[in-house]
């Protein structure tokens, strides 16, 4: 026989008849639940800072390179793929921001990947700086 009915939504209620005993082991499992699924999130919450702290210095120097004005004489065979690694910089921030803000969630990334992107975006700015030079030199010239 069971210890606890259940309603309609899937709900356990505790009968009047569980013993001291039973109703320590339901709280017990209970508490570990609980403690499993708060481990989970500082884990996820981790993950998430791990990736923030790894892009933002990279994601901050691409942005700066984007700013400058003569960013939009960089030959857009260059230009396109910073830009769009750029935005999906921006993304995973936003995604790992919000995991941190609400305490749940799956980042997009996780740190290996973060590494192997910053690395690439690293040699997009080195080509798109390379050409600002450039241009600035013909332009002062």
């Amino acid at each position: 026989m069971s210890t606890t009915q259940r309603d309609l939504s899937g709900q356990g209620l505790p009968r009047k008849d569980e013993t001291p005993a039973e109703k320590r082991a339901r709280l017990a499992l209970e508490k570990e639940k609980d403690k499993k699924l708060n481990k989970q999130r500082d884990a996820e919450i981790k993950a998430a800072q791990q990736v923030i702290s790894k892009i933002a210095s990279t994601l901050k120097a691409g942005v700066a390179i984007q700013a400058k004005s003569a960013y939009e004489m960089i030959a857009s065979v260059i230009r396109e793929p910073l830009d769009a690694a750029i935005e999906e910089m921006k993304s995973v921030e936003e995604n790992a921001s919000s995991i941190i803000a609400e305490g749940h969630g799956v980042c997009r990334w996780d740190i290996k990947t973060a590494a192997v992107q910053v690395a690439t975006v690293k040699k997009h700015i080195a080509v798109a700086s390379g050409m600002l030079a450039t241009i600035a030199r013909a332009v002062g010239a």
